[in-house]
């Protein structure tokens, strides 16, 4: 008796909420104590033993199939076209009559009006998936019944194994559309320009001045709303992502939409996420900030200086071929270069080059490299050999009392004085040994007169008026402040102190070296003097404050955005993304760096 009246009953369905639902308690899962005690369980809500008429407003909202959504009054040989008590188009359908035998499943399926949430799905497939399911449910349902009603009759000739069969997802599809355009019927002006009928299908179409063929269908009527951007979507992706033309053209093929080219325009810019990922602009960069005080304050050379590496470079090691690399030490206020070559990347390699740099040039306090994880010359060879040691270099760096700050990281033109100067050094070596490969005592010795060559460049004005023998400096060079009494170039003054001395009594030992001494000290206060004067003008002169950029975007970056991170040497598909976790004010209170939270790690 109980199986007849589930039978009779199948298609009413009612909701039940999740506290008063036994099912729920099988799918969450409990312990066995609870359940043994549960009376949820055991005997079903409490209201199933009170008059229908006293349930719950939840568990009354019962929608009937076969009652409450067919007009059974109608004839066999003509029925209206029943639309939805809200629709606003009744003059539309109220003079339009079919042929009962050219009533689709959809027609009558149309009158369920399957309420599911679009804002759900990103996906036009998905969410004509999710129809399909419900279909292949109604389809179930009809089949159990003991008297199937008309609104399952085709659904039962279909004979359908699963819900993504075709034929149900074309049917899915006309039932979708039509839910559609009732929910967002046409205006009366619109009805009356496209002069839109009901097809067969009950679906509104446009009328053409071309016959309808299979090739040339009448073209449906799809209004403006979420779930036909998801169409316009999918159709994009189909095309892979091509042009709002080309996306129209396919979508107007079969639909047509009002304003189509505004509309396919708007959602393949603003909604379509690979496209704007590929399309996003890097923000604005802020105004270049003041240099820092150890660029413009005179002190000794290397006392402040910037590190990085070059390379690798390849040389002979007992006949075979090895690799090798440049250590580069940057003065901040005297521009001057040392070079160390090592012929690894780890930790101990570079303690030995620093101690002959301190040894010949004394120890610097402040040293400025790359971010730890990214020092390293242009590859990720020196990041493990780095971390590995990193220890080693900790405790080295505690010893020897050096203050050491690293640059942002993924911001390498923060290190730009010292990259430029890498340049450089790259061209002169470059120039010097081409394409041979030398042994490391000979690329040791071209190393070292690189260096030279990169310390006699000029930092000032070179003075055109210039002549050979005045006592007037021809330019500023790092290597006047490192030998002053240095004879590379010819046009090094001669500075006299004394007067004629022949006329001056001889001269002890310790009055030469007093009178050297005082000496060397006169030429390098010119030097500084020279530097302080000429050379702090011309970094003055420079007036570029903003960066070269060419498309940037408008917003500013804020906590919480989901942003792309450049990547030298990589693709553009292969950026990463990332969220913007913190955002990192500089002295002049503007934000040039960002803490950013990606799948695998942090970056700044």
């Amino acid at each position: 008796m109980c199986t007849c009246h589930i039978k009779e009953r199948a298609s009413i369905v009612r909701h039940v909420r999740s506290e008063d639902n036994p099912a729920d308690i099988g799918s969450r899962g409990c312990m066995i104590d609870e359940l043994v005690k549960s009376k949820l369980w055991w005997h079903g809500p409490n209201f199933l033993q009170l008059p229908e008429d006293k349930w719950p407003k939840e568990a009354v909202m019962a929608v009937d199939f076969a009652k409450q959504h067919i007009n059974n009054d109608l004839p066999e040989d003509e029925i209206s076209i029943i639309m939805d008590k809200n629709s606003k188009v009744p003059k539309l359908t109220s003079s339009l009559k079919v042929a009962a035998k050219s009533i689709t499943v959809a027609d009558k399926v149309e009158s369920l009006c399957v309420e599911i949430d679009s804002t759900r799905f990103s996906k036009w497939s998905k969410l004509l998936m999710s129809h399909s399911a419900v279909l292949y449910a109604l389809y179930k349902f009809g089949k159990s019944a003991a008297n199937p009603s008309n609104l399952f009759e085709k659904l039962l000739k279909l004979k359908v194994n699963s819900h993504q069969q075709p034929s149900l997802i074309m049917e899915a599809e006309v039932n979708l559309i039509k839910q559609l355009q009732q929910k967002c019927p046409p205006t009366v002006n619109v009805q009356r320009n496209l002069m839109l009928k009901l097809n067969q299908a009950g679906l509104i179409v446009c009328n053409h001045r071309i016959a309808a063929t299979e090739k040339t269908p009448d073209l449906i009527w799809l209004p403006d709303c979420y779930e036909v951007h998801l169409l316009i979507l999918h159709i994009h992706a189909k095309l892979f992502h091509a042009g709002p033309r080309e996306t129209l053209n396919e979508l107007r093929s079969l639909y047509w939409l009002c304003q189509g080219k505004r509309i396919t325009s708007k959602v393949i810019n603003n909604e379509c996420q690979k496209c704007k990922l590929l399309k996003l602009k890097p923000y604005k960069m802020p105004v270049m900030p003041e240099l820092p005080c150890e660029r413009t304050t005179a002190s000794a050379p290397f006392k402040h200086c910037g590190l990085d590496y070059a390379g690798p470079k390849m040389i002979k090691v007992d006949s075979e071929t090895k690799k090798c690399w440049i250590i580069l030490f940057t003065c901040f206020s005297t521009r001057a270069i040392h070079l160390e070559v090592v012929k690894g990347l780890d930790a101990h390699n570079f303690i030995l080059a620093f101690r002959r740099f301190t040894a010949r040039r004394g120890r610097p306090d402040l040293i400025v490299s790359d971010n730890q994880s990214t020092l390293k010359a242009a590859s990720t060879l020196i990041e493990p050999c780095w971390h590995q040691n990193e220890g080693e270099l900790q405790d080295f760096i505690a010893r020897e009392r050096l203050s050491w700050k690293f640059i942002i990281e993924c911001a390498p033109w923060m290190g730009g004085f010292y990259e430029r100067l890498i340049g450089l050094t790259k061209k002169a070596i470059s120039h010097a040994i081409g394409n041979r490969i030398l042994t490391f005592d000979e690329f040791n010795t071209v190393v070292i007169e690189c260096e030279t060559i990169v310390n006699c460049r000029p930092i000032s004005p070179v003075d055109p008026e210039f002549k050979p023998g005045q006592a007037k400096q021809l330019a500023l060079r790092p290597v006047d402040f490192l030998m002053p009494h240095g004879n590379i170039n010819n046009g090094l003054p001669y500075y006299c102190f004394d007067n004629d001395p022949d006329f001056l009594p001889k001269e002890t030992t310790g009055d030469t070296l007093m009178r050297l001494m005082h000496k060397t000290a006169a030429i390098v206060e010119r030097f500084w003097k020279i530097w302080s004067i000429e050379y702090i003008n011309q970094l003055r002169e420079v007036n570029q404050n903003f960066h070269r950029q060419n498309k940037i975007a408008d917003a500013a970056p804020e906590i919480g955005q989901v942003v792309m991170i450049k990547e030298e040497n990589a693709i553009r598909n292969t950026w990463k993304l990332g969220i913007i976790e913190e955002l990192n004010s500089s002295k002049d209170k503007a934000i040039r760096s960002a803490k950013v939270k990606t799948p695998n790690a942090f970056n700044c």
